[in-house]
């Protein structure tokens, strides 16, 4: 926060935490109301995002979390994930350094279990809603709008996948949604 120094800021928190007994909630808490706020849009923005993120079953980059959010059926759900993700470097992996983009993911599991617990997270209540349908609807978008016939431009559809040596760059050019591992 602007005006306190860091001692401060960490004298606060954990003043908090031993009033409430938590201290791990306290510092998220803390965390996300310096960052998202209590304004509503921010709110309604931070909790579709997070739930995208803990309801797929793997990891996925911001590029592919923006790609399905173009897909979903309610125009205001279509937003760059980053206008909420790029300020969460200390709660979330895989935000920081767009330049090298890694998969986002919760830092640590006792985040996902904050989020998940309405007593516990409060504003922040990561739950409800229709996701799984949102994400539904865009993985058909996706499939509408991006599948082709030999999509990786193959020479033959007679080799293995481990046939063909430059496989993973393929994928990588030809569906740059795709997060491989």
């Amino acid at each position: 926060m602007a005006g306190e120094t860091p001692k401060e800021r960490f004298d606060d928190l954990m003043k908090r935490g031993s009033e409430s007994g938590r201290l791990l909630d306290s510092m998220y808490h803390a965390i996300l109301e310096s960052v998202i706020g209590k304004r509503p849009i921010a709110l309604e923005r931070f909790c579709s995002a997070m739930q995208q993120v803990l309801s797929v079953l793997e990891p996925l980059s911001m590029q592919t979390l923006n790609t399905m959010r173009s897909g979903f059926p309610d125009k205001k759900d279509r937003y760059k994930v980053e206008i909420i993700f790029g300020f969460l470097g200390s709660l979330l992996s895989g935000v920081v350094n767009q330049s090298t983009p890694g998969l986002v993911r919760p830092l640590h599991a006792s985040f996902y279990d904050f989020l998940t617990d309405p007593s516990r997270s409060g504003d922040y209540f990561v739950g409800g809603g229709n996701m799984h349908g949102n994400l539904a609807c865009a993985s058909l978008h996706i499939l509408q709008n991006e599948l082709c016939f030999n999509i990786c431009k193959l020479e033959s559809s007679y080799l293995s996948n481990s046939q063909v040596p430059d496989l993973e760059e393929r994928l990588r050019t030809n569906i740059p949604f795709l997060d491989c591992k």
